[in-house]
């Protein structure tokens, strides 16, 4: 497996390899910088970054190549990588290839704290000379990268992974996803998902469950029964931010109240809201229904068996076979899926998260219940050919 893991100057990519290098055996860090700068003296005999636009083009090229070769020494190779670099106060030069794109197997990008990376820049570093970029500077940056790097890898069908900068979290949420890949590489995840949908109509409604299904999130009451901290689950979030490192992140919290769990489970279930309305519409289709979570899956499959609805679920469980992290990336990919193997898909669900599944799908519908979505009410204002669409019973509409 290759590894890039993305980032500006300064945000502990190397910092973050060192940890998980001591937990990974098989794991060869191959350094960017340091590797094309000995490059460029090998062959010009002068710093990478002196070389012009072609010779560094060769050499970005040549860079691709060793990381293959390394990677059948080592079976797993992580590269701190560089996507762009400012170049005056409002553009950057690209320095990520073609090359690179068709290289990896992971994007990882590491969006540490703004506030951090301001720190590193003050420390001392005689073999480097440091810019010291502001607060703002580095916020369009980082914004710059995830943007593109994000439309990057939907377009190589695969998912840009966003970290926090939480190190402890994030070296185990690497360390397993290159035990286990299958856990973590949201297109398997997506193909398992579809491959475990049996006898299933010709259309198939793919509908999310927290608040689409239901007028409140379960996961408040699951919180509040087992006294976790709701302030410290959003914070997963922030930024809305929604690949698969946040839901592993958020379910390493729920990990630990393992005593509760299942109670918790109980109590969410029974305090759950039914959005009778949707749930009447969706059954009179009489299509395959499949509930895709990024909550918790054992709360809506207790409510799935009192309610004979949805068909499945999928998502984090511990009591469900069909136990599957679902991100922003996963649910779009379900949609292709099942256009795969020739079914119509109509969509349904509330948040940022299920946009791309809404948009993907032959119909997606945004659902409204008790208030509308700040994330949604951006995308909206910004995709004026968005084919999303409402359904007329909602009680409050985006955009009148």
């Amino acid at each position: 497996m290759k590894i890039a893991l993305y980032g500006i100057s300064r945000c502990g990519k190397d910092y973050l390899i060192q940890h998980i290098s001591r937990k990974i055996g098989n794991l060869l860090h191959l350094k960017g910088s340091e590797t094309l700068n000995q490059l460029a003296q090998a062959k010009f005999g002068v710093k990478f970054n002196r070389l012009d636009k072609a010779d560094k083009e060769q050499l970005r090229v040549r860079f691709t190549e060793i990381a293959e070769i390394e990677e059948q020494k080592s079976e797993n190779v992580i590269v701190d990588a560089h996507y762009s670099f400012p170049a005056d106060s409002d553009s950057y030069e690209v320095v990520m290839t073609d090359a690179d794109k068709n290289l990896y197997d992971v994007f990882i990008y590491m969006n540490s704290p703004t506030e951090r990376i301001v720190e590193n820049q003050k420390i001392r570093d005689d073999t480097k000379s440091i810019k010291q970029y502001t607060v703002s500077e580095i916020e369009k940056w980082k914004a710059f990268e995830i943007e593109n790097l994000n439309k990057i890898c939907i377009e190589l069908g695969k998912e840009l992974i966003i970290l926090d900068g939480d190190i402890a979290p994030s070296t185990d949420f690497i360390t397993e996803l290159i035990s286990y890949p299958q856990k973590f590489i949201a297109t398997e995840i997506a193909k398992n998902i579809v491959a475990n949908c049996k006898n299933i109509s010709d259309t198939v409604i793919l509908t999310d469950c927290d608040k689409t299904l239901s007028y409140n999130d379960t996961t408040i009451d699951f919180c509040k029964y087992s006294k976790i901290d709701m302030n410290v689950i959003r914070n997963v979030y922030k930024g809305e931010y929604y690949s698969l490192y946040q839901f592993y992140k958020a379910n390493s919290i729920y990990d630990t109240i393992s005593n509760k769990y299942y109670s918790a489970c109980k109590f969410a279930a029974k305090n759950t809201q039914i959005n009778t309305e949707l749930i009447k519409d969706i059954k009179s289709n009489n299509v395959s229904a499949i509930g895709l979570t990024s909550g918790i899956a054992d709360i809506w499959d207790i409510k799935r068996v009192e309610m004979s609805f949805p068909d499945l679920i999928f998502g984090k469980s511990r009591t469900l076979n069909t136990d599957y992290y679902i991100s922003y990336f996963v649910k779009l990919t379900v949609v292709k899926e099942f256009h795969k193997i020739g079914k119509k898909v109509i969509a349904i669900g509330d948040s940022p998260i299920d946009i791309g599944m809404l948009e993907e799908a032959d119909k997606g519908y945004i659902i409204t219940s008790t208030k509308l979505s700040s994330g949604i009410e951006r995308y909206i204002e910004t995709h004026s050919n968005t084919k999303i669409k409402q359904l007329s019973y909602n009680p409050i509409k985006y955009n009148n």
